[in-house]
């Protein structure tokens, strides 16, 4: 791995030991309750959202590192990316005021082809769209399959860095508390079982 991936492994690996230490804290809390209950109040409580813009132009073994962390996980991780997508728009169709000519093959008369679109979105990867086998469901191009697809008005970068990337992640986060961090911290588990006592 490239010390650039070993950094996001280890930033994601430091935040979701926020997820361990309120997993750590339902066990003692509700020693009664199922582990599956108790994992899914976990999620309720925590979500982790790494904000990973280019993810729609990673190479093969990118993907598999990003399908790697998803696993690994468990739920408590997801991806945000930005997605653009080209859109021809139809051929308008001829006026029928005269009648058309068909010179080989191509209508004499006829409008011009409208110029592609660009049509932009936020997606997230959260690690449920999963196929028959179990195994998480991806799209011809290899990538994870997004649970969520919000189209943008338009050109979502304005200039460039950190506030971009997290302006793509922001319209699939929720709570009370949200802390944005850069790469290169890490976390301590008993640290996040302080916070989550509080």
């Amino acid at each position: 791995a490239s010390e650039r991936w070993q950094s996001v492994s280890r930033t994601l690996d430091g935040m979701l030991k926020n997820h361990k230490a309120i997993s750590l804290l339902l066990r003692d809390e509700m020693p009664r309750e199922s582990e599956a209950t108790r994992a899914a109040v976990a999620r309720a409580k925590f979500r982790c959202v790494a904000a990973m813009q280019v993810y729609a132009s990673f190479d093969s073994a990118q993907l598999a590192d990003v399908e790697r962390l998803v696993q690994r996980y468990e739920g408590a991780l997801c991806v945000a990316y930005l997605e653009d997508v080209e859109v021809r728009p139809p051929r308008p169709r001829p006026r029928p005021s005269r009648p058309a000519e068909v010179v080989l093959g191509v209508v004499v008369g006829s409008p011009p082809l409208p110029p592609a679109q660009r049509t932009y979105y936020s997606c997230l990867i959260d690690g449920t769209q999963t196929d028959d086998d179990g195994r998480l469901r991806k799209d011809a191009g290899g990538r994870l399959a997004p649970t969520y697809r919000i189209e943008l008005p338009g050109m979502p970068i304005l200039g460039n860095g950190k506030s971009d990337n997290q302006n793509c992640a922001l319209p699939f986060t929720r709570g009370p508390i949200l802390q944005a961090i850069d790469c290169n911290q890490d976390g301590y588990l008993e640290e996040a079982r302080r916070a989550c006592m509080r």
